[in-house]
């Protein structure tokens, strides 16, 4: 098995923007707060639950709330992100900087 080197110093340069995400785009672990502008109830946007369709990177892009009690719809404008972190050896080895 060859040998592998450990690397000192690694930059991450650059930003990723206009890039198509998938047609069905969930993002579990994040939740958009909104409320029904009808009712005032709290109506959370899971993105676990509720994919985007087709969002953009760096691009506004509308959500939509909705309210079962009044029927109805709304936009909520978000913009999708992607960050990219370098980790160093000792934090790799380590197991930080992972999640799962």
């Amino acid at each position: 098995m060859p040998k592998v080197a450990k690397v000192s110093k690694v930059n991450v340069v650059g930003a990723c923007e206009g890039v198509k995400l998938d047609k069905r785009f969930y993002v579990p672990g994040v939740t958009i707060e909104t409320s029904c502008p009808r009712c005032n109830a709290d109506r959370p946007i899971h993105l676990a639950d509720r994919y985007l369709t087709s969002p953009t990177v760096g691009r506004p892009h509308d959500a939509m709330g909705y309210c079962p009690d009044c029927d109805l719809n709304w936009p909520v404008m978000i913009r999708v992100d992607v960050t990219v972190t370098a980790v160093d050896n000792a934090q790799a080895e380590a197991g930080e900087g992972v999640k799962e």
